[in-house]
């Protein structure tokens, strides 16, 4: 048994929200002395009754812990929270606050010119689930810095990630799920309404939905390496040829029925790009080439 699991370190929590009130509750039922922190302190009474110190100010609770964990309302109140922590404390600061790429090297300089050492996270997940299976954290900054918190951090959530030395990084990923999220719901509730149209009940096609979608999380790995390597097998998903009819007739079969086809017309609209460029025999992911960013290799 680790020292650390012997005798949990105690950990300061900045912002007792929602997501705040939940990462703190985590550590109480861990193990670790915890001490809160938040701008209204009424929001930190339900925590004081789990067993966590209430501290009156930024400064008070920094004091408290080496560890610190931040979590508020948005980056510009995590620099303001960041701005009143003691340069010379030699505190450890984990910003899980919600944020862009550009704003978590922002914050990730601010915490360097005030001495501080500095990790910038991610949550995808809701309040609920975190300390769950479901959750997933992902972390950026100095490994070592990580690794030497990482098995207090795995308190929130068992699927903790380092994805590298960029602090913008989590924000990136984080930004990138949760657009693939709703681009799986939006797709999703268009399927729903072109269903209800025939006057049926949609939960009867549920099941059927997500078994296709089981299979299709199964090739994202090959998909990535189709994208990556730019040889676009027609064996993943179909030739765009064969695209060419399908897509077609989904666009004329949910107009038809008064549901929005526009998103599966902008799909057919790449679809046809590529075919008019004579690359029709390619697999249907090599869609991809028409919206490749610059930058990437």
């Amino acid at each position: 048994m680790t020292d650390i699991a012997s005798h949990p370190q105690p950990v300061t929590v900045l912002g007792t929200g929602q997501m705040g009130a939940a990462l703190a509750e985590a550590l109480l039922k861990a193990g670790h002395p915890v001490t809160v922190w938040n701008r209204t302190s009424a929001k930190a009474e339900a925590l004081t009754a789990l067993g966590a110190v209430h501290a009156g100010d930024v400064a008070e609770a920094a004091a408290a812990s080496r560890l610190l964990i931040l979590c508020v309302r948005d980056a510009p109140a995590a620099r303001t929270v960041l701005d009143a922590i003691d340069p010379a404390s030699g505190r450890v600061v984990v910003n899980l606050t919600t944020s862009s790429p550009e704003e978590a090297r922002d914050a990730a300089a601010r915490a360097a010119a005030r001495g501080l050492d500095y990790l910038d996270g991610a949550i995808q997940a809701g309040a609920h689930i975190i300390g769950r299976p479901e959750a997933l954290l992902m972390y950026a900054g100095r490994e070592p810095l990580f690794r030497a918190h990482e098995e207090t951090l795995r308190v929130f959530g068992p699927d903790t990630r380092f994805l590298g030395a960029d602090h913008a990084l989590p924000a990136l990923f984080d930004l990138a799920l949760l657009g693939l999220v709703y681009e799986l719901w939006i797709g999703y509730l268009h399927t729903l309404a072109m269903i209800g149209a025939e006057g049926l009940p949609v939960g009867s096609f549920a099941s059927a939905a997500g078994k296709i979608v089981d299979d299709l999380v199964q090739h994202f790995g090959a998909l990535a390496t189709e994208v990556e390597t730019g040889r676009y097998d027609p064996e993943t998903f179909g030739r765009l040829v064969d695209h060419e009819v399908i897509s077609g007739r989904l666009v004329e079969a949910r107009a038809s029925r008064g549901v929005d086809a526009e998103r599966l017309r902008h799909v057919k609209r790449l679809i046809d790009r590529r075919i008019g460029q004579g690359l029709g025999e390619q697999g249907f992911s090599s869609i991809f080439e028409s919206f490749r960013p610059a930058a990437m290799p």
